[in-house]
C-alpha cells in the first residue's frame, strides 16, 4: 500500500473514532454497548426460525461462507475448513458457528449475551455431526485476548462492528486473538446514503426484515474505516466485496464492486 494512501486511512479512523466518543459511544474497557446487546438477546429461541427476526442473517449466511472459502481458498473438497480453529465472535443463535463446523471447522463462538450462548449450544447438540466441534462461551472478543492470544486460526466477526462501543478496540481484540499469518473476517454495513435507505428504511420499516431500531446509520462503518482498524492492529486488508441481494430471486450474492450497502472483508493478521 502506498504511504500516502495508508495515512489517509489512518486520518479517516481517527476522525470516526473521536466522533464515537463525542455520541458516548466509546468505552476504554469493554466493547459492550448493552443497548445494542438487548436488541439480541430478545430473539431467543427465534434464532433458527427463518421467518423471524434472524431470517435475514439465514438468508445472508451461505453468501458469508462462500467469501470465506474462497479466501482461503479452501473450496476444493467437502470439508474445506478440517484442521482450522475458528473463532466466531458476536455468534448469537449458531447460524455461523454450526455452518463452519459442518464444513469441517473446530468454532468457539463468543456472545455476549447468556441467552444466545444457551440458545446455540441447545442447538448444535442436536446434531451429533457438529456438537463436538463447538464451544459456545459468554463474553467478548477482549475478554478472552488473556487465555487465547493467538490462538485461532480464523476469527470471524460478521454483522457485529456496528453494534459494539469501540471499534478500535474490538478489532485489536480481534486480531490479537488470530494467530500470525491468521485470518480476519468483517461483515458489516457501509454508511452512506443508499445504505440509509436501504438498510434502515426499507429493511425495517417498509419490508420489516428486521425489526425496527436494530441498526443505527451512525453506528454504520465504512471499508475505509475497519481497514485503518486493522492497519492499526497489525493486520491488512486482503480483499472486500459487496453483499447484494437479488430482489428477483432473494439471494444474496457478492458483488466485487458495490460496496455502498453490505460488504464483507477478509483480512490477515501479520
Amino acid at each position: 500500500m502506498r504511504r500516502s494512501t495508508k495515512s489517509r486511512i489512518l486520518s479517516i479512523s481517527k476522525q470516526y473514532h473521536h466522533r464515537l466518543h463525542d455520541r458516548g459511544f466509546c468505552s476504554s474497557r469493554s466493547t459492550i454497548d448493552y443497548k445494542e446487546t438487548s436488541k439480541f438477546d430478545q430473539y431467543g429461541d427465534s434464532w433458527w426460525s427463518r421467518s423471524g427476526a434472524a431470517g435475514p442473517l439465514h438468508e445472508m449466511n451461505p453468501c458469508r461462507i462462500r467469501f470465506i472459502e474462497n479466501s482461503l481458498q479452501s473450496n476444493m473438497t467437502a470439508i474445506p475448513f478440517k484442521g482450522l480453529r475458528f473463532a466466531d465472535i458476536g455468534s448469537g443463535g449458531g447460524i455461523l458457528s454450526e455452518s463452519l463446523a459442518r464444513l469441517g471447522a473446530t468454532v468457539v463462538g463468543i456472545d455476549p449475551c447468556e441467552n444466545n450462548v444457551r440458545v446455540a449450544t441447545e442447538h448444535a447438540s442436536l446434531d451429533s455431526r457438529i456438537k463436538d466441534r463447538i464451544e459456545y462461551r459468554v463474553g467478548t472478543a477482549e475478554d478472552f485476548v488473556s487465555s487465547e492470544e493467538g490462538q485461532f486460526d480464523v476469527v470471524c466477526a460478521l454483522e457485529v462492528v456496528e453494534h459494539v462501543s469501540d471499534l478500535e478496540l474490538f478489532v485489536e481484540s480481534c486480531s490479537k486473538l488470530t494467530k500470525s499469518n491468521g485470518d480476519m473476517f468483517f461483515s458489516t454495513v457501509n454508511r452512506t446514503p443508499l445504505s440509509y435507505a436501504l438498510g434502515i428504511v426499507a429493511a425495517e420499516y417498509v419490508l420489516r426484515m428486521v425489526p425496527p431500531g436494530t441498526h443505527d446509520w451512525n453506528r454504520f462503518v465504512t471499508p475505509n474505516e475497519l481497514e485503518a482498524a486493522l492497519l492499526r492492529s497489525n493486520a491488512t486488508v486482503e480483499a472486500t466485496c459487496g453483499m447484494v441481494l437479488n430482489p428477483l430471486s432473494g439471494r444474496w450474492i457478492l458483488n466485487s464492486t458495490q460496496h455502498e450497502v453490505n460488504y464483507i472483508t477478509h483480512a490477515s493478521r501479520y
